[in-house]
């Protein structure tokens, strides 16, 4: 009922809602079950690097920056990345006070783009990855 309503809650306020993101790693099969009737895909709390060799769109990792993660932490993420990699940052505010913990500065967010580009590594959404593997079903 909740996974349901959420989203007819959110499509009524306009928004397109393809993705699930589960907070807190309150997720189990019973979830992602119901979660494949409702989503394309979905988000645990799950920490890692996806491989598109063996993806899972019902249990996608994702890295988290929380403010206490530096800019070699995630430059180091980046640089692991290989061909058959997706990496999914995870974070919740940009803001130069980092006083909530899923929070990046806005400087520190621009180094990431910029890292990020400079080793030619495309930025897109869950939805726009999603659609070139599997093309777009909802």
């Amino acid at each position: 009922y909740e996974l349901e309503q959420s989203k007819i809650i959110l499509q009524e306020h306009g928004y397109i809602v393809r993705t699930l993101g589960i907070p807190y790693g309150d997720y189990n099969n019973d979830v992602k079950i119901t979660g494949t009737m409702f989503y394309d895909s979905i988000r645990p709390s799950e920490l890692g690097l996806n491989s598109f060799n063996n993806l899972d769109k019902y249990n996608l990792k994702s890295y988290w920056i929380v403010n206490s993660t530096s800019l070699d932490e995630i430059n180091s993420r980046i640089d692991e990345i290989n061909d058959n990699d997706w990496l999914i940052f995870m974070l919740h505010h940009v803001r130069k006070n980092k006083n909530r913990e899923y929070t990046i500065s806005p400087m520190d967010l621009e180094e990431t783009i910029r890292h990020i580009k400079e080793k030619g590594i495309e930025i897109k959404t869950i939805s726009e990855v999603l659609d070139e593997c599997y093309g777009n079903r909802r």
